[in-house]
């Protein structure tokens, strides 16, 4: 399958991440958000801003920052010019040696439009984020999950004690009389 970015002769990853943004452009409307908000960290987030930003605006968490890849590159496409560029992860100076950064990736494009009427525009995404499990996807942000928790360097998401109202999803799978006994306020279907 050919790409809409092939032309372009770049490197695979920024091929990949021109071809998200020119098919994610092509498809949708425009609708533009007045800040990075924190969903950004999630895995395939999109956000579109109509002011430029930096790197120590994006959230992040205890003892890390977003830090800017060295390549950038630009490309003129039907709908403008872009530079784009990547971002991970860093750790902070005053952070331990043995502090695991999470596992993510974050690309920046700057959209310049061919016509000179249109304000340029900025695009944050997140190839590679945060993967919330579905069971966990209803625990209200009150639960201790959050960005300023150590992380689990196998799974790359926040790590927090599990409560055993955390499995009963399984109820459905187990013996009525031990379900009973775990969550006597579980009801089955």
């Amino acid at each position: 399958m050919k790409h809409l970015s092939d032309s372009f002769n770049l490197p695979p990853e920024f091929s990949k991440a021109l071809n998200f943004l020119m098919t994610m452009l092509q498809s949708q409307t425009i609708l533009h958000s007045g800040k990075v908000t924190k969903d950004i960290l999630n895995q395939g987030s999109c956000q579109i801003l109509r002011y430029d930003f930096t790197s120590r605006s994006i959230p992040s968490g205890n003892g890390w920052r977003w830090n800017q890849a060295k390549s950038r590159r630009k490309v003129e496409t039907q709908m403008g010019d872009v530079t784009f560029f990547k971002l991970a992860p860093r750790r902070i100076a005053t952070t331990s040696n043995s502090f695991t950064t999470p596992n993510l990736k974050l690309w920046k494009f700057c959209v310049y439009p061919k016509n000179k009427t249109e304000h340029p525009f900025y695009v944050l995404w997140c190839e590679r984020g945060l993967v919330v499990p579905d069971v966990l996807a209803d625990i209200p942000p009150s639960s201790g999950c959050s960005l300023d928790q150590p992380w689990d360097s196998t799974c790359n998401v926040p790590t927090r004690p599990i409560s055993i109202n955390d499995l009963e999803f399984l109820a459905p799978f187990m013996d009525s009389n031990v379900v009973c006994e775990l969550w006597p306020s579980h009801i089955s279907p």
